[in-house]
């Protein structure tokens, strides 16, 4: 097709062969194609992407020295193109994993140069990378003056978890996370509005007391002021079993305001719907908090989330999983059941447990079969279950399921802060799994 098309329509149709071909696991004939791209149409739209493409798919399948001549290409060539951020990342880790730490060293500054536009975790990707080569180099000093850096720039991100274990590594003490903070009491309100969902919830109506709660809110604050109305609200939401609406209200009053009362932490990240959570989760087996990290990630706590792939609820359950799943409990879910709370959570604990179970306890394993599928996370095991948790997640395949095991593991780490034990990130991985269980 390519043949008979020019210009910017053949770029397009030679890179989507390209793509097609990468995705029914062709590599060599995929890296091929990408490079043709680029020989032929160098100044396309799709030509850094199809550069990128070609080293990227080298990392994927470990061919590490392979994948430098295109990442290196794709910095040179295309240096303002939307791929520079992971091509100097990729060329990065790929040195490193190459026990290259001078030239990891030289160009993850490269990276953190992009990273300062890309938000805290860039940054924070880039801080704790560093101290890994640093100390790869045997600059251990320097490598543990920025571990520090990274444990108490954001102490509950992803890579301040991984700092913090590398700092207990080498037998370093780890500094104190701050505390939830005080409880602040909330007192009543006199208003119209709060008298007509407390009176809903009087007679049985919880869950129209909550909507009718969030209806009468503008009014609430406007009325009383936020210092007076938040922490009313705060504390009435999850009464009324609307924890959607008051860990809404949490993040938006900002992390100053979680900071300084346990109040908006809990709103932020609350217990919501214990009885089914502690109940459904000790039994099927998931450690303690973590089924509302896994809540948080997937919905927010809002019951009658529906996603473009028709998953639904707290959990996000697809229809077809949830049917396998209870018809192993020896149950019958119909899908708009799965709005239900204490339907959704049974499920979804049990297929969450069943996943646990599968990859032996450990949690970021877990979270990535819930996002990837049970499948894909045994061929990363498979493939890359000799290494270290922090290399083992940056060479996740699948975009979404890494991020997803990064943002999972921060918020049960806030979970564990507010509630529990601080989370210890363990740096090895067992990439042993059972073959049976939950894979749907």
């Amino acid at each position: 097709m390519a043949s008979r098309l020019t210009g910017e329509k053949a770029a397009f149709a030679a890179f989507h062969g390209a793509r097609a071909l990468s995705r029914i696991d062709r590599d060599d004939e995929a890296i091929a194609s990408y490079r043709t791209v680029v020989a032929r149409y160098p100044d396309a739209s799709w030509a850094a992407e199809a550069q990128f493409r070609a080293g990227w798919l080298e990392i994927n399948r470990g061919h590490f020295r392979a994948a430098l001549p295109d990442l290196r290409e794709t910095l040179l060539r295309y240096p303002k193109s939307g791929f520079t951020d992971d091509a100097a990342w990729y060329l990065a880790l790929a040195h490193h994993l190459l026990g290259d730490s001078a030239q990891a060293l030289a160009v993850i500054a490269t990276y953190e140069q992009v990273a300062r536009r890309k938000g805290e975790d860039a940054g924070m990707r880039a801080l704790y990378w560093r101290a890994r080569m640093l100390a790869q180099a045997g600059r251990t000093d320097e490598a543990k003056r920025l571990l520090h850096e990274c444990s108490t720039r954001a102490p509950f991100n992803y890579y301040a978890l991984l700092a913090r274990a590398r700092l207990r590594e080498l037998g370093e003490a780890t500094p104190a996370q701050a505390a939830a903070g005080r409880r602040l009491e909330a007192g009543g309100l006199r208003d119209p509005a709060v008298d007509r969902a407390l009176e809903l919830d009087g007679a049985g109506l919880t869950v129209e007391a909550g909507l009718e709660l969030e209806r009468g809110e503008p009014g609430i604050i406007k009325r009383h002021g936020k210092a007076h109305a938040l922490p009313f609200l705060l504390a009435t939401y999850p009464r009324l079993l609307s924890f959607h609406r008051a860990h809404k209200l949490a993040e938006a009053a900002g992390e100053a305001a979680l900071g300084d009362t346990r109040l908006f932490w809990e709103a932020a990240y609350p217990r919501a719907f214990p009885d089914a959570v502690e109940g459904y989760g000790k039994t099927s087996g998931n450690p303690d908090l973590f089924l509302y990290a896994i809540m948080r990630k997937e919905s927010n706590y809002f019951p009658f989330a529906i996603s473009s792939s028709d998953a639904r609820g707290l959990l996000q359950l697809i229809p077809s999983t949830s049917d396998q799943v209870a018809k192993q409990l020896g149950l019958a879910a119909f899908p708009d059941e799965l709005f239900d709370p204490d339907t959704n959570i049974h499920l979804g604990a049990a297929y969450l447990g069943g996943l646990l179970r599968r990859f032996r306890g450990q949690e970021a394993l877990a979270a990535g079969a819930y996002n990837a599928g049970a499948r894909a996370m045994m061929r990363w095991c498979d493939q890359w279950g000799g290494r270290p948790l922090d290399e083992f997640v940056e060479l996740i395949t699948y975009d979404q399921a890494r991020e997803y095991i990064k943002r999972v593991l921060a918020i049960y780490a806030r979970y564990r802060h507010i509630y529990g034990k601080p989370l210890e990130l363990p740096l090895t991985v067992d990439a042993r799994y059972l073959k049976e269980g939950f894979d749907f």
